[in-house]
């Protein structure tokens, strides 16, 4: 995603690079209204991009909340959301039908996958009150 890098500082300069630029050429210009503003573009566009540029900002990979969540899980949540997005744009049954079998594939994967880890941890707190 491309943003701007808007801050109170690079207003401030951006300000003072402004009224320090020279608007001779939009102001001389007074018969053709589209050559005026192509000029005002031309001087204020570069300052601009100067002192508020464009930053990409990449996406982090969030940690799953549920700690039997696993890349094999993480993996095939990608491929279902996927699925259901070409499922959206495309509406067949074939679509559907591959849409659904990820589905109930990453319900079955969560649910196997969350009853292992519950009960791995039962058994190592097998005689530990507190820890059940």
């Amino acid at each position: 995603m491309k943003v701007r890098q808007l801050n109170s500082a690079n207003l401030i300069i951006f300000k003072e690079a402004i009224s320090c630029a020279s608007w001779n050429e939009v102001l001389e210009e007074k018969d053709n209204v589209s050559v005026a503003f192509d000029n005002f573009l031309d001087v204020l566009l570069p300052i601009y991009d100067s002192y508020c540029p464009i930053k990409i900002l990449k996406r982090s990979k969030r940690e799953p909340r549920q700690p039997w969540i696993n890349a094999a899980i993480t993996g095939s949540i990608e491929e279902r959301n996927y699925l259901y997005r070409l499922h959206l744009e495309f509406s067949t049954q074939e679509n559907l039908k591959n849409f659904k079998r990820a589905r109930n594939l990453v319900n079955s994967l969560r649910r196997s996958c969350a009853r292992n880890y519950y009960s791995e941890k039962f058994r190592e707190n097998a005689g530990d009150m507190k820890g059940t």
